[in-house]
């Protein structure tokens, strides 16, 4: 079963949306994406691959930071790691245009979460739903 975005947010992304604002650009993760999925390209962990196929979840987080700080935040959940990416690093790998790979993707609801200038979450795509019932 998936984290629900909340407990996501309260457990990890907050101290990592902190740890982020006073932390160098240089230091986060950085990733590419392509047909087959993530690579992580700087740190420890440079040249990981994270394919589709493990994708478990995709959500996105909006705070109300905006419009001065990044406000919006992609969450993508794998078996052993959560890739977060800001909507400034998403739209320069442009990261929506690979989405169709993962069926029945909730493109609406990833437009809302676009549109949202208050601390929400977005459930966009979930493993269980690509699968017959």
């Amino acid at each position: 079963m998936w984290i629900t975005m909340k407990v996501l947010y309260d457990l990890y992304l907050k101290k990592a949306l902190d740890a982020a604002r006073t932390q160098p650009k240089s230091k986060q993760p950085e990733y590419t994406v392509d047909a087959e999925g993530f690579t992580q390209i700087n740190g420890d962990d440079a040249g990981q691959k994270f394919p589709w196929s493990d994708v478990r979840h995709v959500g996105i987080i909006t705070t109300s930071d905006g419009p001065f700080f990044d406000d919006v935040f992609f969450i993508i959940q794998f078996a052993n790691k959560n890739i977060c990416l800001t909507s400034f690093q998403a739209e320069d790998m442009k990261l929506m245009s690979y989405f169709n790979i993962l069926p029945g993707f909730r493109y609406e609801s990833a437009i809302e979460a676009m549109g949202s200038v208050d601390d929400a979450s977005f459930h966009c795509w979930d493993v269980s739903w690509a699968q017959p019932i």
